[in-house]
């Protein structure tokens, strides 16, 4: 009984008090303390673990008090305000229990224990602002872990909170406690917000001059390095799956009962580097075909792979080729594979090919010149300037997007500015040894869709913000992420909306119904910590923006 009454308390309290950095740490700047009631949680459970009621309570006034900063509501005034109402307690009554006692905000919630899993669902209400509440969904399969000092733990919770060395852009990515195979998802505060106020608290996307809420839900402990992801049925049983690509291997995963489940390891390529994946059903069998696209083990030249599921297994459809592959969403004609060859010692060309099924094989047709050279690995295609016409959208060797017209081949547009950003790299004849030659990082992903439904396509790919800059040739770190869109202004492209800044850094997205409630979601790979020499575990999150209107 005491192991299983601290192993909840190491799980939940973490997760709930985070939710409190958020209302804290901006609320610590006014003379004012903020004040907080906690509604003690309600307990559906078969055994009786009434004393977990309390022992959540108490360790939460404890650790969330400090003076002339945070003030907590006794229990009985709490009770007290609620009164002999025992019927479920929604956003509005705990609201106007907040105004009755005079706080700020309320937090509610419920734990659930089934078996040897428990799940507890809690949100923070505001009481003078009509916000949508903070919300927190978390789950674990374990509760018979033990903390070795409750006392540290809690200590340790109050530094998070008190020590001032927690920053205000700090993201669930970093704060939340999740445990293995757990899924968290957190609704967040607010409606409008401009890009000079902060974006943390408030909606995951964050468009100008449009508010709208939006969440997300994520994994936290993929404990592998995270090369690429594609959306598609890849088995031909009508549901969607989540196809991850590590350096050296190929996942099936698939989104169920709110958790992100590893179907299988389809495929282990000790001999190759793999640098993205995408899925298609381009030779029209019903069954998507996955696209590896993979450096050769020297990470000079391009050794490609397809698989496709058999009926019993995935099989390798071709390999070894000297290919780059591409899936893009075409406005008009649906998923379209083009295929960009490998030609000398780089893999930025100036001609990509449309890829066609013919001959029981992936064979190149229409041929694409761009006067510029670009890697297939950021191309995209579609109606960018809204005016009916196709546009051909790539990252050059500098990050600088080119706009080209499919029609004329015409440069229309070269940015300035510098999006995307990966650690993926190529690296040619010398170019280990030389900072300025031989040596070039692989582009973004990019799509062109209309993904906020306002009539009007962007231009959706990320931006990794780099600590130098794009100085340094060999070398990249970067504080923090963001996906963005943008959009045609008439002259340039310029940023429409954009998510919140994620520490760490995003690998690769897709667009789609991640998770088979008939709505796409926007799925991205984040590495929080990639693997080292020195033996550093790599760690990656799997987050999924929910961009559905209703």
């Amino acid at each position: 009984m005491n192991s299983n009454r601290y192993s909840m308390c190491k799980f939940f309290l973490p997760s709930l008090l985070s939710l409190f950095v958020l209302l804290v740490c901006q609320n610590t700047v006014y003379a004012k303390p903020v004040k907080v009631a906690v509604v003690p949680f309600k307990i559906n459970a078969q055994n009786d673990l009434s004393f977990l009621k309390d022992g959540i309570f108490d360790m939460l006034s404890s650790n969330l008090s400090k003076e002339g900063e945070v003030s907590v509501t006794n229990k009985k005034d709490v009770e007290d305000a609620i009164g002999t109402d025992n019927t479920p307690l929604t956003e509005e009554k705990a609201r106007a229990i907040g105004l009755k006692l005079g706080v700020d905000y309320v937090l509610f919630g419920t734990l659930t224990v089934f078996g040897n899993s428990a799940s507890i669902d809690a949100k923070i209400v505001d009481t003078k602002e009509a916000t949508p509440p903070l919300a927190l969904l978390n789950q674990t399969q374990k509760t018979d872990e033990v903390i070795p000092n409750i006392n540290l733990f809690s200590k340790e919770i109050n530094k998070s909170l008190f020590s001032g060395n927690l920053s205000i852009e700090k993201t669930p990515a970093q704060i939340q406690s999740a445990q293995p195979g757990q899924i968290s998802t957190v609704q967040k505060f607010g409606e409008g917000i401009s890009k000079t106020q902060n974006v943390y608290e408030k909606d995951a996307f964050v468009p100008t001059g449009k508010g709208r809420s939006r969440k997300f839900i994520q994994n936290l402990n993929l404990k592998k390095t995270v090369t690429g992801l594609a959306i598609g049925d890849v088995n031909g049983d009508g549901q969607t799956d989540t196809v991850i690509v590590t350096p050296k291997s190929v996942y099936v995963y698939r989104f169920a009962g709110k958790q992100l489940l590893e179907k299988k390891e389809i495929a282990s390529l000790r001999r190759k580097n793999i640098i993205g994946v995408d899925v298609a059903d381009i030779n029209k069998n019903g069954i998507d075909e996955i696209f590896i696209t993979s450096l050769n083990s020297s990470n000079d030249g391009a050794s490609s792979l397809v698989l496709e599921y058999n009926g019993e297994k995935y099989t390798k459809i071709t390999d070894k080729n000297r290919w780059y592959y591409r899936v893009v969403a075409h406005p008009n004609r649906g998923k379209v594979l083009f295929g960009q060859p490998q030609r000398g010692p780089e893999p930025f060309l100036d001609v990509i090919y449309e890829m066609n099924w013919k001959n029981s094989k992936y064979e190149s047709g229409k041929k694409i010149e761009i006067p510029e050279k670009i890697s297939l690995m950021g191309f995209a295609a579609g109606d960018v300037m809204n005016e009916g016409t196709e546009i051909y959208i790539a990252f050059n060797r500098n990050d600088n997007i080119c706009m080209v017209d499919s029609n004329s081949g015409d440069l229309i547009w070269k940015g300035r500015e510098q999006y995307g950003g990966s650690t993926l790299s190529f690296v040619s004849d010398g170019g280990i040894y030389d900072d300025t030659e031989g040596f070039m990082f692989f582009p973004m992903r990019t799509f062109i869709m209309d993904l906020d439904s306002d009539g009007k396509n962007e231009v959706i790919t990320v931006n990794n913000n780099e600590v130098a800059g794009r100085v340094l040739k060999r070398f990249r770190k970067f504080r923090d992420a963001q996906i963005i869109a943008l959009y045609w202004d008439g002259t340039g492209m310029s940023i429409g909306w954009e998510t919140h800044r994620t520490s760490g850094f995003f690998r690769d997205f897709a667009i789609g119904d991640f998770n088979n409630d008939n709505k796409d979601e926007l799925v991205a790979a984040l590495i929080i910590k990639e693997s080292t020499l020195m033996g550093r575990s790599p760690k990656s999150a799997i987050i999924a923006y929910d961009i559905s209107q209703n």
